[in-house]
C-alpha cells in the first residue's frame, strides 16, 4: 500500500516538474508572437477555467460580495498577474532555461533573507539542510 502510494505521489511530483518547465519555453515560444501582457492574461484565463470547472465537479460553492471584489482584484493582480506578466516580458530578453532558474531559487532567497529581515527568526540546521537540498534540487 505504501509503495503504491509513493510510486503515485512520485509519478503525479514528475508530470507536475514537467508542466512547471515547460511553461518557461511556451512562454518563450508565444512572446516572440503575443505580446506579454497577453500571454499573461492567457495563463491566467486558463488557470481561472479549469479552477472554475474543478470548483463545479467538486461541488465547491462560493459567492463574491462587493465588498470583497475590489480586494480580490488588487490580490490577482498583485499576486498573480504582475508575476507572470514580468516573466513573459523578461523572456524576450533572457533564455527560458535562464528564467526558469531564476525563479527556482527565489524560494532559497527567501529562506536566507528573512533571517536578516526578520526579528525572530532562527538560522536552524534545518533551514541550512534546507538550503542546501534546495540548491541540490535547483541544480
Amino acid at each position: 500500500m505504501l509503495k503504491n502510494l509513493l510510486s503515485n505521489n512520485l509519478l503525479l511530483l514528475i508530470i507536475l516538474s514537467a508542466i512547471w518547465g515547460s511553461a518557461f519555453i511556451a512562454i518563450k515560444i508565444s512572446v516572440e508572437s503575443i505580446h506579454p501582457v497577453s500571454v499573461a492574461s492567457f495563463r491566467l484565463l486558463i488557470g481561472a477555467l479549469f479552477l472554475y470547472f474543478f470548483c463545479i465537479f467538486k461541488g465547491y460553492r462560493f459567492s463574491l460580495s462587493k465588498k470583497n471584489i475590489l480586494l480580490i482584484i488588487i490580490i490577482g493582480l498583485i499576486g498573480n498577474f504582475i508575476p507572470f506578466f514580468l516573466i513573459s516580458w523578461s523572456e524576450q530578453y533572457i533564455q527560458s532555461n535562464t528564467a526558469g532558474l531564476l525563479l527556482s531559487v527565489a524560494p532559497i532567497f527567501t529562506l536566507i533573507l528573512s533571517h536578516y529581515f526578520t526579528k525572530d527568526d532562527r538560522f536552524t540546521l534545518l533551514k541550512f539542510i534546507s538550503i542546501i537540498v534546495g540548491s541540490i534540487g535547483v541544480l
